[in-house]
């Protein structure tokens, strides 16, 4: 069934990269890790909690886990605002299962975030106050012999960024609340000679910061290898985007483009665009440095991941931007300018990144997007994402065998409404999907309906199928949120202090034993005759 596309993939780039993933459908998942709840975690999802999550989807028949970005997050906890290309947050380390912590003041800092593991929503500043506590108390405790351990010194020679990324964290504490562009000239500009200096003078606070990126990314190592022993894959995000206030904007300025920021131009979701605030790339410096800094992130994300969604895919081939104090993103342009140009600058990026990492790049392509993005796409074999419920021509709805099998099928994404919200606030749109459907229209969402729309999504020509975790929980009311809004992860260009707080209702433990909600995802994405 597949060999026409077995053999249109052999000469692709990507092809070393599809023969790690396996040229046939896959099915899985999408949830934060931070929405995660089991008995043994702190309040907030952790590395360790991928462990019975890899079970579940074992026990139902899915080999993907999708993830949002890991990385270190700022203030605003969006995972896709983070501080580090490099660096994952320690917030998501899993206390428990760290060595030796038979203490009475760490025994007292786990039942204090044990309280906090009931809460329905991520509690950041508390389960940071006494992550942290613990973390700085077992850092005292156990530095000196994990120093001198053979795994931590082939942890610092692997990774080099840790020097420039645990400096930037220690000054960024130091000069608070002073952003780095506000901070004395010899600390935003240190020559090497300071730099060496200052890592002298803060070598406690890296080691510390060092020594957390340890237990990161020994956690993280062990809950992919955990997943790969049983057949699953997981799958990380890549933001294309950092923050201007970053280790890797501080340290690598010459990388970036710091007077402008990007953005979207005015569009159907958008009618006056958006300035995202976040610097664009100076991609001839990195160029000219054979892409170092891209080639180093995607080298360190793969001890991570075995495959990655590209985010805002489009933003390699051309990205809107605008000057800092840009008030109107009417008045940006597109980089590059020309659009003849766009075709051979995002496949550059592509190629790149293909060669950087045996990961298995798969291209968030949603938007206004050019035609030649997409052309480009298939012809270096990666695929694209389709949104059931958006798959239209001329006003029509694509029947699910006509997909581009180079693509991943999802109900939606972490920025969108679930089923049940879509279906209650879009009535015109629902109906036109149940005019396709051939069903009659109802103003609530049946039972029936939304296990036909799960099924759907995992019957498509393509060959990924991943939906949110929340809504397979939701076929069962004791497994999910009773009002939309603790159903949803993000509501994006909104502040909102529920923003990134979503937590499964349900531990993973219970999870695992709920067998009625395996027995009907088995039969969603079983095979149909």
């Amino acid at each position: 069934m597949y060999e026409p596309l077995h053999s249109f993939l052999s000469r692709c780039p990507s092809y070393a990269h599809w023969k790690k993933i396996g040229i046939r459908p896959h099915h899985g998942i999408n949830i934060p890790l931070f929405s995660l709840r089991s008995y043994n975690s702190c309040g907030i999802g952790e590395f360790t909690d991928l462990k019975p999550l890899t079970d579940w989807c074992v026990s139902v028949g899915m080999d993907v886990i999708q993830l949002l970005p890991l990385n270190y997050m700022g203030f605003d906890h969006s995972p896709y605002n983070s501080l580090s290309s490099c660096a994952l947050d320690p917030i998501y380390i899993g206390l428990k299962a760290l060595p030796d912590i038979d203490d009475p003041f760490l025994q007292e800092h786990l039942n204090k975030l044990s309280q906090l593991n009931k809460e329905k929503r991520v509690h950041y500043t508390q389960v940071k106050k006494h992550k942290y506590l613990f973390l700085n108390h077992y850092f005292e405790k156990h530095f000196v012999k994990t120093y001198h351990s053979d795994r931590y010194q082939k942890f610092l020679k692997q990774n080099p960024w840790l020097d420039a990324f645990c400096l930037f964290i220690a000054l960024k504490d130091n000069q608070e609340p002073l952003r780095w562009d506000q901070w004395p000239e010899k600390l935003q500009n240190p020559s090497q000679e300071r730099f060496e200096g200052l890592l002298r003078e803060f070598r406690k606070r890296c080691d510390f910061e060092r020594f957390l990126q340890f237990w990161c990314f020994n956690q993280m190592a062990d809950a992919k290898s955990y997943a790969n022993n049983k057949k699953v894959f997981i799958k990380g995000d890549i933001p294309i985007l950092i923050n201007k206030n970053s280790a890797d904007v501080w340290h690598y300025r010459k990388f970036f483009d710091v007077e402008h920021s990007a953005g979207c131009p005015p569009d159907d979701f958008n009618h006056l665009g958006q300035n995202w605030g976040f610097p664009i790339y100076n991609w001839e410096a990195l160029k000219a440095h054979d892409f170092s800094w891209w080639r180093q992130r995607l080298n360190v994300s793969s001890s991570c991941y075995d495959l990655y969604r590209i985010d805002h895919a489009v933003g390699f081939f051309r990205i809107w931007t605008m000057k800092n104090d840009e008030k109107k993103p009417t008045n940006g342009h597109f980089i590059p300018k020309s659009p003849r140009r766009w075709a051979k600058h995002g496949t550059e990026k592509l190629q790149m990144m293909l060669d950087a990492s045996l990961m298995l790049p798969i291209a968030e392509d949603l938007g206004i997007i050019p035609r030649m993005s997409y052309i480009i796409l298939r012809k270096l074999g990666i695929c694209g994402t389709k949104i059931l419920r958006w798959q239209k021509k001329r006003g029509r709805f694509t029947p699910y065998k006509n997909y581009e099998p180079l693509s991943i099928t999802t109900i939606g994404t972490h920025d969108q409404p679930l089923l049940n919200e879509w279906w209650k606030h879009s009535p015109n749109e629902v109906q036109a999907f149940c005019k396709f459907k051939k069903w009659a229209y109802h103003p609530k969402l049946s039972l029936e309906y939304r296990t036909q729309i799960l099924s759907d999504s995992h019957h498509t020509a393509s060959l990924f199928h991943v939906n949110l975790f929340s809504e397979y929980l939701s076929l069962y009311p004791e497994l999910s949120w009773v009002k939309e809004e603790d159903q949803r992860i993000n509501i994006p260009g909104v502040y909102s202090i529920n923003n990134w707080c979503y937590r499964i209702k349900i531990f993973l433990e219970d999870l695992n034993a709920h067998e009625p909600l395996k027995d009907l995802v088995r039969q969603i994405i079983s095979p149909i005759d």
